[in-house]
């Protein structure tokens, strides 16, 4: 778990709240860590989500394919960073984009239903 905290820590998303706090909310956020091989997809676009990721290790890319099926990294996510927040605060709206490991990582899910 001292991984996911140290990540937590790194996160605005967490900023300025202290590390037996932050214990607390991994918690209530009912948080769940995923491990990823290099190349295997996190997320697909099209998927709908209730779930925040926030890398705890390794490196992902949120890319977007065109209409040809050439695929574009839009962002590279580092230790700390956090991705899909906008889409699973939408229930509406499905991901229109992806998400890929770039090295092998893990990543934490944080429900948002649970905030």
């Amino acid at each position: 778990m001292e991984k996911e905290i140290s990540a937590a820590l790194q996160s605005v998303l967490f900023a300025g709240v202290k590390e037996d706090e932050i214990r607390s909310m991994l918690k209530c956020l009912s948080a769940k860590k995923k491990k990823y091989k290099k190349g295997e997809f996190i997320l697909l676009y099209g998927d709908s989500i209730r779930s925040i990721g926030l890398l705890v290790s390794g490196i992902v890319n949120v890319i977007k394919e065109d209409y040809w099926g050439n695929s574009n990294i839009v962002a590279a996510i580092l230790p700390g960073e956090t991705f899909a927040d906008a889409y699973a605060c939408s229930p509406d709206h499905t991901l229109g984009v992806s998400v890929v490991a770039a090295r092998d990582c893990e990543v934490l899910f944080l429900e948002v239903d649970r905030v």
